[in-house]
């Protein structure tokens, strides 16, 4: 939680609204815990939060990345690519967004890489 906490300090020093990213992290997390997601503490613990404290920040700030080509797409399983796509596309429209099947991608793969990690850990 430090870590977070730090990221949130520099966040707010680069002029944002900390509430607003705030409050929107605190609704990724919820769903990601609501559909099934969850991260034990270590890196990909760390990589994900961070990514959505970032991902939250890009929402205020309205600057999503551009769209690309999603080489890789396909390797990940329909779980993780239908629960990122579910939830990205929740938050977004909750601030007037357009889905970003790039920002989805990003967050699929870090469900995926949580899911093998519980398969390999026997969950």
């Amino acid at each position: 939680m430090e870590f977070i906490n730090s990221q949130l300090s520099q966040i707010e020093s680069e002029g944002f609204e900390l509430s607003r990213v705030k409050e929107i992290y605190e609704e990724i997390v919820k769903q990601c815990v609501e559909s099934g997601v969850t991260f034990k503490e270590g890196t990909h613990e760390m990589m994900f939060l961070n990514h959505i404290l970032v991902l939250s920040k890009r929402i205020v700030s309205k600057e999503l990345i551009e769209e690309m080509e999603l080489c890789g797409i396909e390797e990940l399983s329909s779980f993780a690519r239908d629960t990122a796509d579910s939830i990205v596309r929740s938050v977004l429209s909750k601030n007037n967004l357009e889905m970003n099947k790039t920002e989805s991608f990003l967050i699929a793969t870090h469900i995926e890489m949580n899911k093998e990690e519980e398969n390999e850990n026997g969950k």
